[in-house]
C-alpha cells in the first residue's frame, strides 16, 4: 500500500487527526500521514485519443473497480497511451492543469489543487531545529501551509505541495555546524598602518593569513598598537553572535530647564552571521560599530562609525575590519635633563583607528 504523502527513501508517512497531535518522544518515522485503503500500484491499460478528462477518468474507474469522482472544475482533452500503475496515469492526467488527486478510504477524488477536499493532513518532527526555526526557513508560498502544533510541524496540503515540503524539510533539518569566532580589538596608529600597507580610511575591510596577530602584537611592543581585546565565541551555523565592550555615561540632559541625566552607551559592538560553505565562512557582518564619547561632558557629544558587509573568509584566516575611528587623548611632558624637572604638560587628542580582527574558525 501507499501512503497518503508520496512515499521518500528514509521516511514512513501516517496522517494523524489533529485531537492526535501531542509531542511525544522521537520516533524513527519523524514524517507522518495516513495509509491508504486503495491500492493505486495496480497495474492499468490506457489508450485514449483526445479524451475529455473527466470521460478518462470514468475508463480508469470502470477499468480499476474504483470509483474515481471528477470536480466540476475538470476540464481539458488528453491524447495518451500507457500501461502502468494506476498511479502513474494519475499523475499524468493531473499533470494537463493545475489539478492534484487525493485518495480516500473508498474512492479517489480528482479536482483543482484549490480544492479543500484535497487537502491531507501529515505531521513531521524536527530532529536538529525548533519546529518555529524550521517552519521560518521554508518559503511563503509553503508557509501557508504550516503551522507548528505541539513541537510537530504540521501540514495540510494537497499530495503535491506535500511532496515539495517533504524535500525542503530533509534539506533544511540537519545538524548544524559550529564555528568559533576569534575576536582582537586593536587601537592602531596612523604609522602602524603604514607599516601593514594599510591606508588609512581604507576600504572597510581586508583578509589576511594567520601571521597578523603576531605583527600587531609585535607593534605593541613597539608602542604602535594596543591590543584590548581577545574574546571568543561559539556560534552555530547561520545563527547570529553579538559581541559588546561598552561604557556608560551619565550625561546631563539637552534641555537647560532639567536637571536629569540621559544613560549613554558607547564602545565596540559587533553583529555577525556565520554561514560554512565548504572549507569557507561566509561572514555576514550586520552591525561592527565603534562610538566614542568626546569630553569635557558638560558639552559632550557621541561619535559612532558603524559598518556592515558580506565577507568570504577561509578557515583559520583572519578578516579586519577597519576605518572605524576615535579620539585618544595623548599627555606630552618636557623634563629638564638630568634633574628630571617637570617644565611643562600639555595634552593632545589623537585619532587612532580601531580595527576589529576576526578569525572564524569550523570546529
Amino acid at each position: 500500500m501507499l501512503s497518503a504523502c508520496t512515499g521518500m527513501q528514509q521516511l514512513k508517512f501516517a496522517e494523524l487527526p489533529d485531537s492526535e497531535y501531542l509531542p511525544r518522544q522521537y520516533q524513527a518515522s519523524s514524517y507522518q500521514c495516513a495509509d491508504q485503503f486503495i491500492d493505486i500500484e495496480q497495474q492499468v491499460e490506457v489508450d485514449f485519443f483526445e479524451f475529455e478528462l473527466t470521460e478518462a477518468l470514468h475508463e480508469l474507474s470502470l477499468q480499476t473497480g474504483i470509483p474515481i469522482i471528477a470536480d466540476d472544475y475538470l476540464e481539458g482533452l488528453i491524447t495518451l497511451k500507457l500501461e502502468g500503475e494506476l498511479s502513474d496515469v494519475l499523475e499524468v492526467i493531473t499533470a494537463t492543469g493545475d489539478f492534484a488527486y487525493k485518495v480516500y478510504a473508498d474512492y479517489i477524488l480528482v479536482a483543482e489543487m484549490t480544492n479543500p477536499k484535497l487537502a491531507s493532513t501529515c505531521r513531521y518532527l524536527p530532529k536538529y531545529l525548533m519546529a518555529d526555526e524550521l517552519i521560518n526557513t521554508l518559503g511563503e508560498s509553503h508557509q501557508r501551509f504550516i503551522s507548528n502544533v505541539g513541537g510537530y510541524v504540521s501540514i495540510t496540503a494537497p499530495r503535491v505541495v506535500h511532496e515539495e515540503i517533504q524535500n525542503a524539510l530533509l534539506v533544511f533539518d540537519v545538524e548544524q555546524g559550529q564555528i568559533v569566532l576569534e575576536l582582537s580589538i586593536i587601537e592602531v596608529s596612523r604609522e602602524a598602518l603604514r607599516v601593514l600597507g594599510i591606508p588609512a580610511h581604507a576600504a572597510p575591510y581586508t583578509t589576511f593569513n594567520q601571521s597578523l596577530l603576531k605583527t600587531f602584537q609585535a607593534m605593541e611592543d613597539s608602542g604602535h598598537a594596543v591590543i584590548k581585546a581577545m574574546p571568543s565565541i561559539v556560534s552555530i551555523d547561520g545563527k547570529k553572535a553579538r559581541f559588546a565592550s561598552l561604557k556608560t555615561a551619565w550625561l546631563p540632559h539637552a534641555s537647560e530647564f532639567s536637571n536629569s541625566r540621559e544613560k549613554v552607551d558607547y564602545g565596540i559592538e559587533m553583529e555577525v552571521i556565520p554561514y560554512i560553505a565548504g572549507e569557507q565562512i561566509s561572514l555576514n557582518i550586520t552591525k561592527a560599530s565603534v562610538s566614542d564619547l568626546q569630553q569635557p561632558l558638560a558639552n559632550a557629544t557621541l561619535t559612532q562609525h558603524t559598518i556592515s558587509t558580506s565577507v568570504i573568509v577561509s578557515d583559520g584566516d583572519y578578516l579586519v575590519l577597519g576605518g572605524l575611528l576615535k579620539k585618544k587623548a595623548r599627555r606630552n611632558t618636557t623634563r629638564l635633563p638630568l634633574v628630571n624637572l617637570l617644565l611643562n604638560s600639555a595634552s593632545s587628542e589623537q585619532e587612532v583607528e580601531v580595527l576589529i580582527m576576526i578569525r572564524p574558525r569550523i570546529i
